[in-house]
Protein backbone atom coordinates (compact mmCIF):
# COMPACT_ATOMS: atom_id res chain seq x y z
CA UNK A 1 0.00 0.00 0.00
CA UNK A 2 1.17 3.32 -0.75
CA UNK A 3 1.20 6.57 0.67
CA UNK A 4 0.53 10.55 -0.33
CA UNK A 5 0.79 13.43 1.77
CA UNK A 6 0.05 17.35 1.15
CA UNK A 7 3.16 19.73 1.22
CA UNK A 8 1.58 23.16 0.16
CA UNK A 9 -0.60 21.91 -2.60
CA UNK A 10 1.36 19.27 -4.17
CA UNK A 11 1.32 15.66 -3.66
CA UNK A 12 4.36 14.20 -1.90
CA UNK A 13 5.13 10.25 -2.99
CA UNK A 14 4.19 7.46 -3.65
CA UNK A 15 5.41 5.97 0.38
CA UNK A 16 6.00 2.72 1.54
CA UNK A 17 3.95 2.62 4.53
CA UNK A 18 7.38 1.90 6.53
CA UNK A 19 8.51 5.37 5.15
CA UNK A 20 5.27 7.22 6.24
CA UNK A 21 5.84 6.31 9.66
CA UNK A 22 9.67 7.21 9.48
CA UNK A 23 8.47 10.76 8.47
CA UNK A 24 5.76 10.36 10.91
CA UNK A 25 8.23 9.89 13.50
CA UNK A 26 10.62 12.40 12.49
CA UNK A 27 7.66 15.45 12.72
CA UNK A 28 7.66 16.29 9.53
CA UNK A 29 4.11 15.23 8.87
CA UNK A 30 1.56 16.47 11.21
CA UNK A 31 -1.98 14.81 12.75
CA UNK A 32 -3.64 17.95 10.33
CA UNK A 33 -1.68 16.76 7.44
CA UNK A 34 -3.62 15.72 4.18
CA UNK A 35 -3.26 12.13 3.51
CA UNK A 36 -4.44 9.65 0.34
CA UNK A 37 -3.30 6.19 -0.38
CA UNK A 38 -4.69 3.86 -2.54
CA UNK A 39 -8.07 2.78 -1.53
CA UNK A 40 -9.05 6.08 -0.44
CA UNK A 41 -11.64 8.30 -1.84
CA UNK A 42 -10.19 11.06 -1.37
CA UNK A 43 -7.80 12.85 0.54
CA UNK A 44 -8.11 12.98 4.53
CA UNK A 45 -6.06 14.26 7.72
CA UNK A 46 -3.60 11.85 9.21
CA UNK A 47 -5.71 11.56 12.04
CA UNK A 48 -8.78 10.90 10.92
CA UNK A 49 -7.68 7.51 9.02
CA UNK A 50 -8.77 6.06 11.46
CA UNK A 51 -11.99 6.90 10.73
CA UNK A 52 -12.39 4.69 7.14
CA UNK A 53 -11.62 1.78 9.49
CA UNK A 54 -8.66 0.45 7.82
CA UNK A 55 -7.02 -1.84 11.10
CA UNK A 56 -3.92 -1.38 9.73
CA UNK A 57 -4.21 2.64 9.39
CA UNK A 58 -5.06 2.51 13.36
CA UNK A 59 -1.33 2.17 14.74
CA UNK A 60 -0.14 5.15 12.01
CA UNK A 61 -2.83 7.89 13.59
CA UNK A 62 -2.08 6.49 16.82
CA UNK A 63 1.65 7.34 16.12
CA UNK A 64 0.66 10.98 14.49
CA UNK A 65 -1.33 11.56 17.12
CA UNK A 66 1.17 11.39 19.73
CA UNK A 67 4.08 12.95 18.42
CA UNK A 68 1.76 16.29 17.84
CA UNK A 69 3.41 18.23 20.30
CA UNK A 70 6.63 17.07 19.63
CA UNK A 71 8.89 19.36 17.51
CA UNK A 72 9.99 18.88 13.71
CA UNK A 73 13.34 17.78 12.80
CA UNK A 74 15.77 20.88 12.47
CA UNK A 75 17.77 19.48 9.46
CA UNK A 76 16.18 19.05 5.81
CA UNK A 77 14.02 15.52 5.62
CA UNK A 78 15.18 13.73 2.77
CA UNK A 79 12.03 12.15 1.28
CA UNK A 80 12.34 8.73 0.48
CA UNK A 81 10.28 9.18 -2.97
CA UNK A 82 9.82 6.49 -5.59
CA UNK A 83 8.86 7.05 -9.19
CA UNK A 84 5.20 7.82 -9.65
CA UNK A 85 4.85 5.30 -11.87
CA UNK A 86 5.76 2.06 -9.34
CA UNK A 87 1.59 2.94 -8.43
CA UNK A 88 -1.57 4.71 -9.00
CA UNK A 89 -1.59 8.37 -8.88
CA UNK A 90 -3.42 10.07 -6.13
CA UNK A 91 -6.72 11.48 -6.52
CA UNK A 92 -6.25 15.40 -7.13
CA UNK A 93 -5.96 17.62 -4.07
CA UNK A 94 -9.06 19.53 -2.87
CA UNK A 95 -8.92 22.99 -4.64
CA UNK A 96 -9.41 24.71 -1.57
CA UNK A 97 -8.07 23.59 2.00
CA UNK A 98 -9.96 23.90 5.46
CA UNK A 99 -8.42 26.01 8.14
CA UNK A 100 -6.31 24.48 11.22
CA UNK A 101 -7.22 24.57 14.59
CA UNK A 102 -4.87 27.46 15.45
CA UNK A 103 -6.55 29.79 12.82
CA UNK A 104 -10.14 28.87 13.93
CA UNK A 105 -9.10 29.23 17.62
CA UNK A 106 -7.71 32.99 16.46
CA UNK A 107 -10.46 33.53 14.79
CA UNK A 108 -12.82 32.69 17.17
CA UNK A 109 -10.72 34.60 20.04
CA UNK A 110 -11.06 37.84 17.93
CA UNK A 111 -14.60 37.81 17.35
CA UNK A 112 -15.35 36.99 21.14
CA UNK A 113 -13.38 40.25 22.05
CA UNK A 114 -15.36 41.96 19.50
CA UNK A 115 -18.53 40.36 20.25
CA UNK A 116 -17.79 41.21 23.83
CA UNK A 117 -17.47 44.78 23.13
CA UNK A 118 -20.38 45.73 21.07
CA UNK A 119 -22.79 43.27 23.42
CA UNK A 120 -22.18 45.62 26.44
CA UNK A 121 -22.42 48.42 24.08
CA UNK A 122 -25.87 46.98 23.43
CA UNK A 123 -26.57 46.01 27.41
CA UNK A 124 -25.57 49.97 28.12
CA UNK A 125 -28.00 51.27 24.95
CA UNK A 126 -31.07 49.07 26.12
CA UNK A 127 -30.66 49.90 29.37
CA UNK A 128 -30.72 53.85 29.05
CA UNK A 129 -33.63 53.40 26.81
CA UNK A 130 -35.74 51.39 29.09
CA UNK A 131 -35.00 53.84 31.85
CA UNK A 132 -36.74 56.45 30.22
CA UNK A 133 -39.73 54.62 29.00
CA UNK A 134 -42.83 53.38 31.00
CA UNK A 135 -42.43 50.17 30.32
CA UNK A 136 -45.42 47.06 32.07
CA UNK A 137 -42.15 45.41 33.36
CA UNK A 138 -40.37 45.53 37.33
CA UNK A 139 -37.45 47.19 37.88
CA UNK A 140 -35.76 43.56 38.25
CA UNK A 141 -37.43 42.14 34.67
CA UNK A 142 -36.09 45.06 32.98
CA UNK A 143 -32.87 44.71 34.07
CA UNK A 144 -33.24 40.93 32.81
CA UNK A 145 -34.55 41.52 29.73
CA UNK A 146 -31.82 44.64 29.17
CA UNK A 147 -28.90 42.21 29.56
CA UNK A 148 -30.47 38.71 27.67
CA UNK A 149 -31.86 39.93 24.73
CA UNK A 150 -28.13 41.83 24.01
CA UNK A 151 -26.91 38.42 24.82
CA UNK A 152 -28.97 36.46 22.17
CA UNK A 153 -29.40 39.03 19.33
CA UNK A 154 -25.85 40.80 19.29
CA UNK A 155 -24.20 37.41 18.69
CA UNK A 156 -27.00 36.24 16.42
CA UNK A 157 -27.36 39.64 14.14
CA UNK A 158 -22.70 39.49 14.24
CA UNK A 159 -22.46 36.22 12.81
CA UNK A 160 -25.81 36.14 10.32
CA UNK A 161 -24.94 39.40 8.76
CA UNK A 162 -20.91 38.69 8.31
CA UNK A 163 -21.18 35.70 6.90
CA UNK A 164 -24.35 36.39 4.83
CA UNK A 165 -22.83 39.91 3.00
CA UNK A 166 -19.32 38.95 3.20
CA UNK A 167 -18.48 35.03 4.27
CA UNK A 168 -16.45 35.53 6.91
CA UNK A 169 -16.58 37.66 10.53
CA UNK A 170 -13.70 40.07 10.86
CA UNK A 171 -11.78 37.32 13.48
CA UNK A 172 -12.04 35.00 9.93
CA UNK A 173 -10.73 37.61 7.90
CA UNK A 174 -7.82 38.06 9.97
CA UNK A 175 -7.35 34.30 10.34
CA UNK A 176 -7.63 34.62 6.31
CA UNK A 177 -10.46 31.60 5.74
CA UNK A 178 -13.85 32.54 4.54
CA UNK A 179 -17.30 29.92 4.67
CA UNK A 180 -18.87 28.91 1.66
CA UNK A 181 -21.94 26.67 0.42
CA UNK A 182 -21.55 23.16 -0.67
CA UNK A 183 -20.93 25.31 -4.37
CA UNK A 184 -17.77 26.85 -2.94
CA UNK A 185 -20.56 30.14 -3.23
CA UNK A 186 -21.08 32.62 -0.44
CA UNK A 187 -23.76 31.48 1.98
CA UNK A 188 -26.99 33.28 1.71
CA UNK A 189 -29.14 34.83 4.60
CA UNK A 190 -31.20 31.62 5.26
CA UNK A 191 -28.31 29.31 5.36
CA UNK A 192 -26.08 32.35 7.52
CA UNK A 193 -29.29 32.22 9.89
CA UNK A 194 -29.23 28.70 10.44
CA UNK A 195 -25.51 28.40 10.85
CA UNK A 196 -25.61 31.06 13.55
CA UNK A 197 -28.25 29.29 15.59
CA UNK A 198 -26.84 25.76 15.47
CA UNK A 199 -23.47 27.40 16.33
CA UNK A 200 -25.33 28.11 19.73
CA UNK A 201 -25.68 24.46 20.21
CA UNK A 202 -22.10 23.92 19.19
CA UNK A 203 -21.13 26.29 21.95
CA UNK A 204 -23.41 25.35 24.72
CA UNK A 205 -23.32 21.70 24.80
CA UNK A 206 -19.57 21.75 26.52
CA UNK A 207 -18.24 22.90 22.77
CA UNK A 208 -19.28 19.35 21.61
CA UNK A 209 -19.89 20.55 18.62
CA UNK A 210 -16.86 22.24 18.41
CA UNK A 211 -14.74 19.29 18.92
CA UNK A 212 -16.74 17.47 16.61
CA UNK A 213 -15.04 18.86 13.32
CA UNK A 214 -11.39 17.11 14.83
CA UNK A 215 -13.18 14.14 13.97
CA UNK A 216 -14.58 14.94 10.72
CA UNK A 217 -12.71 14.60 7.08
CA UNK A 218 -13.28 18.18 6.32
CA UNK A 219 -13.41 19.59 9.68
CA UNK A 220 -16.88 20.29 9.94
CA UNK A 221 -18.78 21.34 12.73
CA UNK A 222 -22.62 20.96 13.85
CA UNK A 223 -23.65 24.34 12.52
CA UNK A 224 -21.40 23.65 8.95
CA UNK A 225 -23.30 20.41 8.53
CA UNK A 226 -26.58 21.47 9.79
CA UNK A 227 -26.45 24.94 7.28
CA UNK A 228 -24.08 23.28 4.63
CA UNK A 229 -21.60 25.22 4.84
CA UNK A 230 -17.89 24.47 5.28
CA UNK A 231 -14.32 26.79 6.39
CA UNK A 232 -12.07 27.08 3.56
CA UNK A 233 -8.70 28.61 3.52
CA UNK A 234 -8.43 31.63 1.25
CA UNK A 235 -4.28 31.65 1.84
CA UNK A 236 -2.47 31.20 -1.23
CA UNK A 237 0.45 29.06 0.18
CA UNK A 238 -1.68 26.59 1.81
Amino acid sequence: MEYYYAKGRQPVGPLSREDFEGLAARGAVSPDTLVWRTGLPDWRSLKSLDAVVEVEDLALAAKAVAIEAAPAASSEIRLPVRAPESGPAPVPLPAVLPPAFPARLGAKLVDAALLALLTLLAIYGASEWAASQSLLLSEGWKKIACVLLPLVTVPLLYNTLFIALFGATPGKFAARFRIVDNRGQRPGAGRALVRALFEYISLFVVFAGYLAAARHPQRLAWHDRAAGTRAVTTRNDC
